[in-house]
């Protein structure tokens, strides 16, 4: 188990452990040495495919992990880049490497697999979002 592994571990099977989507997000924030519970907190509602097994909560962490990069933060703010240009990256990776894009598909047939195989999900997504960020010229340590 290398560090990446052993981090998304701690954060998603913890006793107290993070959704899949906070997950996502925290390893990014991490990265930045950023701290912030607001957002954490606000993507509580999107784990689990929003409650109740529809779109994939680390994909949709990770679109907002991209977005958190370069979206617009306040009115009249410009965006650094063409966010939904990097989400649609990501969105047709996701489908076209898990051939899904719903969690109760993602760990069908059984709903519990989301112990074993999420943290797979989180760490390749979170892997990805890395790469078209690179890509893009943005430094994810930023």
């Amino acid at each position: 188990m290398d560090e990446l592994d052993a981090r998304i571990a701690e954060l998603f099977t913890g006793a107290d452990g993070l959704n899949c989507a906070q997950a996502i997000m925290q390893l990014s924030l991490e990265l930045r040495g950023e701290h912030n519970p607001g957002l954490i907190r606000a993507l509580g509602g999107l784990g689990g495919g929003l409650g109740c097994g529809k779109s994939c909560g680390t994909l949709l962490g990770g679109c907002c992990l991209l977005a958190s990069y370069g979206a617009r933060g306040a009115l009249g703010e410009r965006e650094r880049f063409d966010c939904r240009a990097l989400v649609a990256q990501l969105v047709a990776w996701f489908e076209q490497a898990y051939g899904s894009t719903d969690c109760r598909d993602l760990v069908a047939p059984d709903p519990m697999a989301i112990m074993d195989v999420c943290p797979g999900l989180i760490r390749a997504t979170f892997l990805r979002c890395m790469d078209i960020l690179n890509d893009a010229g943005v430094d994810p340590a930023e």
